[in-house]
């Protein structure tokens, strides 16, 4: 299998060629491990790191997540910088009409009411850009059926390495009379 390396800037050749069989010689370990041919990996300082406990223990956790997420009765609503919705719970077919994740790769802010996006835009600025930890906001957001759902939104922000994300948490709000 051929794997293409990008070129290194260096003055030491021999440092590149050392570097990228470092690179090569990882990239087998990691697809060893994935394939399940090894439950460990030893560094060169001898030290043993035991796998397989970790990723099972990963695995649990985020079912454990993907069960609270369907089983709150608010929409969890994640998504980018961008505005983009990355992902969003089964609470999104029960309370706007819209099946789990269908929703994935549109634009949040499309289906919030024009007269209502300032109080949206506001909310999700103030965490994005680390303002504030969390924001409220309340507003009209558009239904499958094409109706309006009033709700109320907590916002808070997820950090996932470089990227940063927001999560609008959505209820119906207490004296939303739906149009």
């Amino acid at each position: 299998m051929h794997h293409p390396f990008t070129p290194l800037p260096t003055v030491n050749s021999e440092k590149a060629i050392t570097l990228a069989l470092s690179l090569a010689q990882a990239e087998n370990a990691i697809n060893a491990f994935t394939s399940g041919q090894v439950d460990a990996i030893l560094d060169s300082e001898g030290n043993t790191y035991l796998l397989r406990p970790a990723q099972r223990r990963l695995r649990h956790k985020q079912k454990n997540m993907e069960a609270v997420m369907d089983a709150t009765p608010d929409v969890i609503t994640v998504i980018d910088r961008g505005g983009v919705i990355l992902s969003q719970s089964h609470a999104a077919g029960r309370v706007l009409g819209y099946i789990a994740n269908e929703l994935v790769g549109s634009k949040f802010f499309e289906r919030v009411h024009q007269d209502d996006l300032t109080a949206a835009y506001y909310a999700f600025f103030d965490v994005i850009e680390g303002f504030s930890e969390t924001a409220t906001a309340q507003f009209r957001h558009l239904k499958r059926d094409g109706s309006w759902c009033e709700v109320e939104a907590t916002v808070g922000r997820l950090d996932d390495g470089d990227s940063k994300c927001v999560v609008f948490n959505l209820r119906n709000h207490p004296t939303s009379t739906e149009r």
